[in-house]
């Protein structure tokens, strides 16, 4: 062969070889996303399947109506109900009702 055909083969070569690892790179590429969307798939299936097997109970609210008597006899006959209204820290601040003036 003379030596301009061996130039082109070489050539030839060496783009083939530039050109498969080119491939091979967007091989692994791909398989890298192949593998990130399966794990993406499975956990979102978890998920969907955990979110499904919740169990919603009903609940229900009671009312009660509750009197209550303020009145106190004995050691703490002297204390005060708090009335959010009125003196409603039980001090002897100025600006409570009853207070220092």
């Amino acid at each position: 062969m003379d030596e301009e055909t061996k130039g082109l083969l070489m050539d030839s070569l060496k783009e083939s070889n530039k050109s498969g690892r080119l491939k091979d790179r967007i091989i692994v590429l791909l398989v890298a996303l192949c593998i990130a969307l399966a794990i993406s798939v499975i956990i979102m299936g978890r998920i969907t399947y955990d979110v499904m097997t919740y169990e919603y109970v009903e609940t229900t609210t009671t009312d009660y109506e509750q009197t209550v008597d303020m009145s106190s006899s004995g050691e703490n006959a002297n204390v005060e109900y708090n009335d959010v209204a009125g003196n409603q820290y039980n001090d002897s601040a100025t600006h409570n009702e009853g207070g220092a003036e």
